[in-house]
């Protein structure tokens, strides 16, 4: 192995860490991890982890993006969506089987994960605004509480959608440590909206040993077309850490000082003036089993450099979806979340998700946020004439041009 690491490619996990040095104990866990429920909520999440992975692989430059926030809102839909809609969902889930169980795994994970913790903090949260007057089944409500701890808060989105855009952005705000400020735009939460389901979470977890700040120097990062850019390099000098070189492609172990999570780099060792892309890299990983991997890594004397960075994604997830195989939840007469209101009369119009990442020499902070935003089918949708357009007077009885126009920019007057 050679002396140092230079990361030219970087696919971000968070993993369990898995027998590696630690300066504390890992922080106690409740949860059984070998229990059927368990293992369908973490089925589940590696599921929709790979499709994510999958459809976002074209998106060009940096993506930072939370499967597990996404996965909880996904979950919770789940739990209120009914026919073609839920085996839709299902799909995705990978919860055809034990919807039941996944509910159950996935509300006991997201118990377990959360962590008050002087190295590491994990918190989360689910919340759902409902308008007054949205009947949900008993069933749907009883899930939300007891898996999920999401109260359905009562919202009216018609009386002031400034203000309620105001409170589930605050929340979310709050959430995250002022990190997510604006989760959702003004243009998405309308006098016609009736419900909103929010996740968010927030990570802060230092590395079990510091990169050293005094070693930090600006160095070279090469992007995938040879191009060169200069970067603030942080060095790690010679540490036991868990690693693996297997046919030219590099595994790296970082460990968080709680021990409970890790930091897990792969990139690809090219040779000469070949560099892999990240989309390649993303294509290596399609078929790698990450628990045999991680599992597979030996502690080895190491010094590692690697760029101090950040990044902040914002995506659509209604495409993303659709691509995966879920329409009838976005398409208005198809959508069925007869769970959620008692009417089925629901359609999701909005689905984003933001995420944030900073990762210095003391360790790493990391945020994401996802919304599902739904619109009463039949109601009035938002129309913005905020482009050019054409206009004419017409004589309605005789069908007769009176006047006709087009407007191009509004701020030339008349006068």
């Amino acid at each position: 192995m050679t002396s140092r690491i230079c990361i030219r490619a970087i696919g971000l996990f968070m993993v369990a860490a898995v027998g590696c040095g630690r300066e504390e104990a890992a922080v106690e866990r409740k949860v059984d991890a070998s229990s059927w429920p368990i293992r369908a909520a973490v089925r589940s999440n590696v599921s929709i982890a790979d499709k994510l992975a999958g459809a976002l692989a074209d998106e060009p430059g940096n993506l930072f993006y939370s499967p597990l926030s996404i996965e909880a809102v996904t979950a919770i839909l789940f739990a209120g969506a009914a026919g073609n809609t839920a085996a839709q969902l299902s799909v995705v889930l990978d919860a055809e089987g034990d919807p039941a169980a996944l509910h159950e795994g996935l509300g006991a994970l997201l118990k377990d994960l959360r962590r008050e913790h002087s190295q590491y903090t994990l918190s989360l949260a689910n919340r759902l605004w409902a308008n007054p007057g949205l009947e949900s089944s008993p069933a749907f409500s009883d899930t939300l509480r007891d898996q999920y701890d999401a109260p359905i808060v009562q919202l009216d989105f018609g009386a002031d959608p400034t203000a309620a855009l105001s409170q589930i952005n605050g929340w979310v705000s709050d959430q995250t440590a002022s990190k997510i400020p604006m989760l959702l735009k003004p243009a998405e939460i309308t006098g016609n909206t009736v419900l909103a389901v929010v996740n968010a979470l927030c990570f802060k977890a230092d590395w079990a040993k510091a990169f050293d700040p005094s070693l930090t120097r600006s160095g070279s990062f090469y992007r995938a077309d040879g191009s060169e850019v200069t970067v603030e390099m942080m060095s790690m000098q010679k540490s036991k850490l868990r690693t693996k070189l297997h046919e030219g492609a590099r595994w790296l172990e970082l460990p968080y000082r709680t021990g409970d999570v890790s930091f897990l780099v792969y990139t690809r060792e090219n040779e000469g003036t070949e560099i892999t892309s990240v989309q390649a890299l993303q294509e290596e990983l399609a078929d790698v089993d990450l628990t045999e991997v991680v599992e597979s890594l030996e502690e080895r004397e190491v010094v590692v450099q690697m760029p101090r960075f950040s990044m902040r994604s914002r995506i659509e997830l209604i495409p993303v979806f659709k691509e995966l195989g879920v329409t009838d939840l976005f398409e208005r007469g198809r959508a069925n979340l007869a769970n959620i209101s008692r009417g089925g009369d629901l359609a999701i119009d909005v689905f984003v998700h933001e995420a944030a990442i900073w990762v210095d020499e003391q360790g790493t902070v990391a945020v994401a946020a996802t919304a599902a935003v739904a619109t009463r089918l039949g109601g009035s949708q938002p129309l913005r004439l905020d482009r050019p357009f054409l206009f004419m007077i017409r004589d309605n009885l005789t069908g007769a041009i009176l006047f006709t126009g087009r407007v191009a920019d509004p701020s030339v007057t008349a006068d």
